[in-house]
């Protein structure tokens, strides 16, 4: 991912948590980023590069656990803007693999969304991911509201689509488990 591009700087790698302007320059919305989500990157060889500056955005208060159930979510929203949908979001949502994995998982836990609200249209890709499937669907109340009431928001801005098929598989719970 471009995340690993950026490099920490050695300086402040010990120090407090970057601003959040740094934190979406790597791929991560420190406002909605728990740490235990960055657990879920060691458990990936691809994305275990990621984990040093997922750790340095993420919000402890915000489901601290370290448990597994915490890290399984039941419903994710993948969520692009009508305009420039970066081709890697592209190749990923037209490929077989992403459609096999939409079967396993259920359409009903594994949602593709593309958005015309206001400035969201032009906003990166991103994954809304919920501990519970929500009881309002994103058409009826908005996509600022199905932000707001996500329990993670990981913006997808230099990702590549290995590292986001790979988030995938390990973040969302077969839907035979529902």
């Amino acid at each position: 991912a471009a995340a690993a591009a950026a490099a920490i700087p050695e300086s402040s790698a010990q120090e407090e948590k970057f601003n959040e302007e740094v934190c979406r320059s790597w791929g991560f919305d420190a406002s909605h980023l728990s740490c235990s989500t960055c657990e879920l990157l060691r458990e990936s060889s691809k994305l275990a590069k990621l984990q040093e500056q997922c750790e340095l955005c993420c919000q402890a208060y915000i489901a601290n656990t370290n448990e597994k159930s915490s890290m399984v979510y039941k419903h994710i929203i993948l969520l692009t803007g009508i305009f420039g949908v970066p081709n890697h979001v592209k190749e990923l949502l037209e490929s077989e693999e992403f459609a096999d994995l939409v079967e396993r998982k259920g359409d009903a836990h594994l949602q593709t969304k593309q958005t015309t609200d206001g400035m969201m249209q032009r906003q990166p890709p991103q994954l809304l991911l919920y501990k519970k499937v929500p009881k309002n669907n994103i058409d009826d109340i908005g996509v600022d509201a199905m932000i707001h009431i996500a329990d993670e928001v990981i913006g997808l801005n230099g990702w590549k689509k290995e590292d986001i098929m790979d988030l995938l598989r390990n973040s969302l719970s077969d839907s035979k488990l529902y």
